[in-house]
């Protein structure tokens, strides 16, 4: 949401502060896309080693957002509207 005073975006936008200073959400996007690809293509031949625990899962998380951003790569808390997960709903129409 702009206006906010969350200090993961600049100031102003609702873009997330990145290594390559992108202030454009499409081209940042585009760029975070082509990013978290590769680093997935690499993990695919060599994951992180781990417990499956949330030290494994943050040392994963951290590997496939380095190139973008020191808030995603570093899993930090996001006072951002966007960064909010919506419970699921149950619904009977599931199984048509």
């Amino acid at each position: 949401m702009i206006g906010t005073s969350d200090p993961y975006v600049y100031p102003g936008t609702d873009v997330l502060k990145n290594f390559r200073d992108i202030r454009d959400s499409a081209s940042l996007a585009l760029f975070e896309g082509r990013s978290t690809f590769r680093r997935l293509k690499e993990l695919a031949d060599g994951p992180v080693k781990g417990a499956f625990d949330v030290s494994h899962l943050k040392a994963t998380h951290k590997y496939i957002f380095q190139d973008v951003s020191l808030g995603l790569a570093n899993f930090v808390p996001s006072t951002s509207q966007k960064a909010a997960i919506p419970s699921p709903e149950p619904t009977s129409s599931i199984y048509l």
